[in-house]
């Protein structure tokens, strides 16, 4: 998906950043739309990325627990499953436009819908990760 990212034509995205302390809040930030900018905002080298419903995607380091990554305390706030401890460092929300691989701007409101579709994902997601 993040093929489609073009260095030479890069805008200003808004997308929520769950720090890792659970005394911090979520927030939103805004980043150059390509892929160095997701590296550098989430300190990595390697991503993962998570699909969630209505084009939203979780990105985070997709070596995080090999390296012994700290949990990311602030997201499990919105999780509501506690059997949920996979995500290390930090996480950032992003909203997809449909298949290009580019996203667009993410409404601040999507914290308030956010516990719902993510404990939902996640549960699936979870089992999707035992098999």
């Amino acid at each position: 998906m993040l093929n489609a990212l073009r260095l030479g034509e890069m805008s200003i995205i808004k997308v929520i950043l769950f720090p890792i302390n659970k005394n911090e809040d979520a927030e939103e930030r805004d980043i150059n739309n390509s892929l160095k900018s997701l590296y550098q905002t989430i300190c990595c080298n390697t991503i993962e990325i998570m699909s969630l419903p209505d084009d939203y995607v979780l990105i985070f380091d997709e070596y995080g627990r090999i390296n012994n990554s700290q949990t990311n305390e602030c997201i499990k706030k919105y999780i509501k499953n506690p059997k949920f401890t996979e995500l290390q460092g930090k996480v950032l929300l992003c909203k997809k436009i449909n298949n290009t691989g580019e996203f667009s701007n993410i409404d601040g409101d999507i914290l308030n819908k956010l516990p719902s579709i993510i404990s939902q994902h996640v549960s699936n997601w979870i089992k999707m990760k035992l098999y």
